[in-house]
């Protein structure tokens, strides 16, 4: 601290932040690298380098670089772009400014000039800029307010703590200047919750910082005049920043095939190739010898000449993988994401947000879902917790008593009718009131509001509140409470904070009268074995037992409550090492949890609460269309287990008719057993819906036993109770790992679920009242759970359909004319010439047969959404891989292999050389125009065909692409020297004049597309799938409803 010689020679990271990917010196270098690093990028790099090469290729070496340096500089525009907005945006950040302490004086530096030891001063509504340490505010208490909505999307303030050996300064540039010390941290982790440090003062004492001493980079103070802090990490140290690293790269299952298919294909293409090549020099070195007028050169080299035949197929069998086909599932998928983005059915009125997309890549993975991971609080439900029963000393309470209730517990008395409280009820009404984190917030002219990042806890501060227990007002040593409207205030003594693992949270308050406790909260199996083991103890936990299993049993989420007066020797020799843990620079949580162990035993019950939260809107109907849809549904909750299925049951997930099978174990032997049991029971209920329940203890024993995973597949419900955020993500994996073919979505709204969420193939995350950390690390980020069922059934399930279709169709019309090649090289003895001029090559992906499969992968609509909403059952045809598997592929092959068969050999029986009135006759170049013109209009209607929603554009496109292709020909034709060859001059203007060549062209066409129009409507008639069945219903819908109009307008003119 104010040492900025030794802070330089560490070498801390400079503050300036840069997100971009490139400079202007490295763009077009790394750029290409990072193109090329994509196979089939680096794949037309290898063609284009062989036909550059003298002698190998038979196509022109421009028409060849021309498609690929288009695609490239496609990609690379669209990547710089980016880039350039990137570079905007940490522009603005980097200049932002602040006020640096430098030579006892405040001056204003940009926040990429600052560096680690500088006293910044920040003011309210502005930004912290680094890492910083509090040392002194504008509370005299040391109070800090920040709002970190920009780090984890939670609203609200928090409260953090200056240092309480500097929070005197009072920014006094003198004080803070005359500060000797340092901080020692651990090592920057992105982890938010957690900071380890220690501040060393000049007299070398120790004094513990944890997360409540450090205001992050990207955070905004708030409530708080100014704050004048230190900077202890910078840059790309900053957790905002360590935050910001992409989320682990997913591929679909569809690219996963693709790229099995593309290997197929490859070895295909070396087959044709090295076939071609051995034939080609067989016959070379037969007419060497029995032809006399051919003699072998005197530097042939047979191998060379082999090799060289070799290559010289490959660049023309190449084009058999279309250059083009990465470069359109790109736009489709980005056009598709616009299109949900724009999509006003995912606005959600009560928070105006809508569907946001971070990845485009996973667009077709949403419409093949198999199974869904959900949390439950904040996913499934409202996360608005409303305080609803309570146990005290063994006696059941209602808040308020509800119409209809019947059970003996509900009839309970109400806590706020009762005149006199008990030591009892007052010990538990202050265990309410005191242990939490909630941060009071005076607002003039109106009641204060409680604030806190978990919902739980305002609702019990509330209650506590209604019941006269109000609390007032908190800082780092002092708690204040106004009971029955009077002041009370007590001591802090320590605060053992709630984590996932330790599943609880404790507070040790001393009161006015010296009376030191420890007031300990957590899950009712937590505080349950860290009773003391006396008569009134086992009395009590029998009945709020009974009284938490039955608030289960409502679906209402329960905490139970104790405490425990402590002798003050024992507390003094408990938090030195407490103390000790807390300075622990490494592994300071698992000391803690050590030291907190130590003093979180022998606990007097004091009751239990009941807290409802309610249902999303829609939940119970989505998840029921989802079950219709084939998609196995778990639920990963932290909740008990009893409350977990009151929550199946009103979801749907649990019927009267399910057979529901608890799986709860003491150990992994009984667990074999268990799960042996449950495979037997199968056998019988195996056509019947089964569900699951597994609570965390049994599920760690489960979760590596492959029987347990393979039964588990079989259940329509899987709900896990009690479950960590790592065994989340563990759970994910195991269904991955055991089922290649699943694919998994996971979903959740708070931070406990983005290893879920990253785990699984889709991630999707609700913004919700738990901040947007988990929304922030997910794929898709969707405002209420219901939306789930449009995004799968409608949009995943068109992407998909869109994508299948624009694949296969690519390699159909890329095999059908480049085939085409290699039945030319039988009549031309394998020589490697062409049938086709380079440049007619070059543009017919990239123009004649590119447009239409575009529009149609962009608008297609098999089905209409409303009747995708109707019958989820229509999901099962994407989420089977209907139209993209082996057996389609290979369709769509034979289909390609079939029409190149008419088109060549159709051709070859039907033409005549001499087809012009003046006698002109054609050459191969005249053959190889025609059979091209039948590979585009054939092609064209073969896509046509398959289209079932026909918006201007796709009718434009279709047509276009036909009479672009044939003005293609006469401009070419028409320019001399323009072609390579000669014979295509004046070409297609001859041949245009002929009847012949219309006639051929027309024939052929109909030859080729006939069978799969017979093909179609045999399947159609006589095995329709279920989506061609409400396709059907769907146009006599319509043209009843044309004859109905019709019908109408006609009684109309009567009248």
């Amino acid at each position: 601290m104010n040492d900025d010689h030794q802070n330089a020679i560490s070498h801390f990271p400079s503050n300036k932040t840069s997100t971009t990917k490139y400079t202007a010196y490295n763009f077009v270098f790394k750029n290409l690298l990072e193109q090329f690093r994509r196979l089939a990028n680096f794949y037309f790099l290898v063609i284009v380098i062989i036909q550059v090469i003298p002698g190998i290729s038979p196509l022109t070496p421009l028409a060849s670089i021309f498609p690929l340096v288009f695609v490239l500089t496609v990609t690379a525009i669209k990547d710089g772009y980016e880039d350039y907005k990137r570079k905007k945006a940490d522009d603005e950040v980097n200049e932002k400014k602040v006020n640096v302490l430098k030579d006892g004086a405040w001056s204003e530096i940009a926040w990429m000039d600052v560096v680690v030891g500088d006293i910044v001063r920040v003011d309210e509504g502005q930004l912290i800029p680094a890492d910083v340490v509090p040392l002194c505010s504008s509370n005299e208490k040391g109070d800090v307010f920040i709002e970190t909505a920009n780090l984890d999307g939670e609203s609200g303030d928090k409260l953090r703590n200056c240092v309480s050996e500097t929070r005197h300064c009072q920014c006094d540039e003198k004080d803070l200047g005359a500060l000797k010390g340092c901080v020692v941290t651990g090592p920057p982790t992105l982890l938010l919750e957690n900071f380890e440090a220690r501040y060393v003062t000049a007299d070398e004492e120790l004094v513990s910082l944890n997360e409540n001493n450090i205001l992050l980079r990207g955070a905004k103070l708030s409530n708080t005049e100014w704050v004048c802090a230190l900077v202890v990490f910078t840059g790309e140290e900053t957790k905002l920043v360590l935050n910001q690293q992409d989320s682990p790269s997913k591929f679909t299952h569809v690219e996963r095939r693709l790229n099995k298919y593309l290997l197929g294909l490859f070895i295909l293409i070396l087959v044709l190739c090295l076939v071609s090549s051995t034939v080609g020099f067989i016959w070379e070195q037969h007419y060497f010898i029995s032809v006399s007028y051919l003699s072998i050169p005197k530097d042939y080299n047979p191998a060379l000449q082999w090799f060289i035949l070799t290559l010289s197929f490959f660049v023309l069998y190449s084009l058999i993988i279309p250059i083009s086909l990465y470069v359109s599932m790109e736009f489709v998928k980005l056009w598709g994401s616009l299109l949900l983005i724009r999509d006003e059915s995912f606005k959600d009125e009560e928070t105006g947000s809508g569907l946001v997309v971070k990845t485009s890549n996973l667009l077709e993975e949403l419409g093949q879902v198999t199974h869904l991971f959900s949390d439950k609080t904040g996913t499934l439900t409202e996360n608005r917790m409303e305080f609803k029963k309570c146990s005290i000393n063994g006696r059941a309470y209602h808040c308020p008593l509800e119409e209809g209730d019947k059970d003996l517990l509900n009839k309970g008395e109400s806590l706020l009718e009762r005149s006199e409280i008990s030591s009892f009820e007052h010990n538990f009404l202050l265990s309410m009131a005191l242990n939490h984190y909630i941060i009071v917030k005076e607002i003039p002219g109106s009641e204060p509001q409680f604030s806190s990042t978990s919902p739980d806890e305002e609702a019990l501060v509330e209650a506590a509140r209604r019941y006269g227990y109000e609390f007032v007002q908190r800082d780092q040593k002092k708690l204040t409470l106004k009971i029955n409207g009077k002041k009370e205030k007590f001591k802090l003594l320590a605060m053992i904070e709630f984590t996932s693992s330790r599943k609880r949270m404790s507070v040790i308050i001393q009161d006015g009268n010296g009376t030191i406790k420890l007031l300990c909260k957590g899950a009712d199996n937590i505080i349950f074995e860290r009773l003391a083991d006396d008569k009134a103890n086992r009395k009590l936990l029998n009945i709020t037992q009974q009284h938490v299993d039955f608030y289960s049993t409502l679906g209402l989420r329960t905490l139970c409550y104790s405490e425990r007066i402590l002798d003050p020797e024992e507390f003094n020799e408990w938090k030195q090492i407490f103390d000790v843990a807390q300075n622990s620079i490494e592994e300071r949580k698992e000391k803690v949890e050590i030291a907190a162990s130590l003093i979180e035993k022998d606990l007097n019950l004091l009751g239990a609460t009941a807290i409802e939260d309610k249902l999303q809107i829609w939940v119970p109907e989505t998840l029921k269309s989802l079950l219709k849809a084939n998609i196995k549904i778990w639920v990963l909750t932290g909740d008990k287990q009893q409350t977990a299925i009151s929550i199946g049951k009103s979801c749907n997930l649990i019927t009267p008719t399910t057979k529901l099978l608890k799986l709860n174990v003491e150990n992994e032997d009984q667990c074999k057993s268990t799960i042996e049991k449950f495979e037997k029971e199968y056998q019988t209920y195996k056509n019947e819906d089964m569900a699951l329940v597994v609570d965390g203890k049994s599920l760690s024993f489960a979760i590596s036993l492959d029987n347990f995973v393979t039964f588990a597949l079989h259940c329509s419900t899987v709900i896990c109770c009690r479950v960590s955020p790592i065994q989340k993500a563990q759970v994910v994996a195991m269904v991955k790992k055991h089922n290649r073919d699943a694919v998994t979505l996971s979903i959740g709204d708070g931070a406990n679920d983005v290893s879920m969420i990253q785990e699984a193939d889709v991630g999707v995350g609700i913004r919700g009242r738990e901040g947007s950390q988990a929304s922030r690390s997910a794929d898709f980020s969707i405002a209420k759970f219901h939306y789930l069922r449009d995004l799968l059934f409608i949009h995943g399930r068109y992407t998909y359909v869109r994508v299948a279709q624009l694949i296969q169709y690519s390699f159909y019309k890329n095999i059908s004319f480049t085939i085409l090649q290699f039945y030319f090289a039988i009549f031309s003895g394998f020589t490697g010439q062409t049938l086709f001029d380079s440049w007619v090559i070059s543009v017919y992906n990239l123009f004649f047969t590119s447009w239409p499969i575009l529009i149609f992968a962009i608008f297609e609509k098999d089905v209409p959404e409303t009747k995708l909403q109707k019958y989820p059952e229509l999901y099962n045809r994407t989420q089977n891989n209907s139209d993209f598997n082996i057996k389609t592929f290979c369709i769509w092959t034979m289909n390609a292999i079939w029409h190149s068969l008419v088109f060549f050999f159709g051709t070859l029986l039907l033409w005549d050389p001499v087809m012009s009135s003046d006698g002109t006759t054609y050459d191969i170049w005249g053959f190889g125009n025609m059979v091209v013109s039948i590979v585009v209009v054939t092609v064209t209607l073969r896509l046509a065909i398959d289209t079932l929603y026909w918006p201007w554009m796709m009718f434009v496109c279709s047509i276009g692409s036909i009479a672009i292709y044939f003005c293609f020909l006469f401009i070419y034709g028409e320019i001399k020297g323009l072609s390579n060859v000669d014979g295509y001059y004046l070409l297609f203007l001859t041949q245009s004049k002929s009847v012949s060549f219309w006639l051929i062209l027309l024939i052929l066409v109909i030859i080729a597309i006939l069978p799969d129009i017979c093909i179609k409507w045999l399947r159609l008639s006589l095995d329709p799938t279920d989506w061609q069945i409400i396709k059907e219903i769907v146009r006599k819908d319509k043209k009843n409803a044309r004859k109905k109009q019709k019908a109408n307008y006609g009684s109309v003119d009567q009248i």
